[in-house]
């Protein structure tokens, strides 16, 4: 029974050293990682475990100790609640460039793929296309970008990313 106590202290204290490291972890390696890197991806990602651990072992040069493994385990949401809060910006885009791509050459659907909508930008291109053909398509195709153009400068289409960088 007493063994069991030994045991069992030993396993809190162990537990309580892991976390104590956890919290200076941060400040001690991943922190500056954070401040130094760049994210590409959509704020919406969230980074595994192991995504988060190459990318720590890549900035520091050297691998991870068994503590600091399991100390970046512990603190893998705090460390997702920063990457989500850098890639919060928009990337830099700008409501008076988007405005001025639709303007220009809304029809190619360039202002879509600016703001990051893939999707709207083929289907004009796609439209722009049959327009050629036939007439309709292209007057549908003429009245979207004009409500799209109305939607940029009120500030109601944003980049798909978040908001914009610099408004009008």
């Amino acid at each position: 029974m007493s063994t069991l106590k030994i045991v069992g202290a030993t396993l809190v204290a162990l537990v309580l050293s892991l976390k104590s490291f956890a919290v200076s972890l941060p400040n001690k390696i991943v922190e500056p990682v954070v401040a130094t890197t760049t994210i590409v991806a959509p704020t919406s990602t969230k980074y595994s475990y192991k995504q988060m651990k190459q990318l720590v072992e890549a900035k520091t040069g050297k691998k991870l100790s068994f503590g600091q493994k399991v100390a970046l385990r512990l603190t893998s949401g705090k460390l997702n609640k920063a990457f989500s809060k850098m890639g919060n910006a928009s990337g830099g885009k700008s409501q008076l460039v988007a405005a001025l791509l639709c303007f220009f050459i809304g029809g190619l659907g360039i202002h879509d793929f600016y703001l990051g909508r893939t999707i709207n930008g083929i289907a004009k291109i796609l439209l722009l296309i049959l327009g050629v053909i036939l007439i309709i398509p292209l007057i549908a195709l003429s009245i979207w970008c004009l409500v799209d153009l109305v939607r940029i400068l009120i500030g109601d289409m944003k980049p798909k990313s978040g908001d914009y960088e610099k408004t009008l």
